[in-house]
């Protein structure tokens, strides 16, 4: 499977834009979660993952979590 193409500087800039919780560290998007306990962290971290499994759009991009 290859990669899709890189998106111009204008268009990041642009849907950076409506996504204020998140910013850009470099070539990627970050965004950070507080959870009131360790288990509830676990609990999240577990429906990122079945929700990366089913829109198929699990990278190692998502470890960084």
């Amino acid at each position: 499977m290859s990669r899709p193409s890189r998106l111009a500087e204008a268009d990041i800039d642009a849907g950076m834009a409506t996504i204020p919780a998140w910013t850009r560290d470099g070539d990627r998007i970050r965004r950070s979660v507080e959870t009131p306990s360790f288990p509830a962290a676990i609990a999240f971290v577990t429906r990122v993952g079945f929700l990366a499994e089913r829109s198929e759009e699990h990278t190692s991009e998502l470890q960084s979590l």
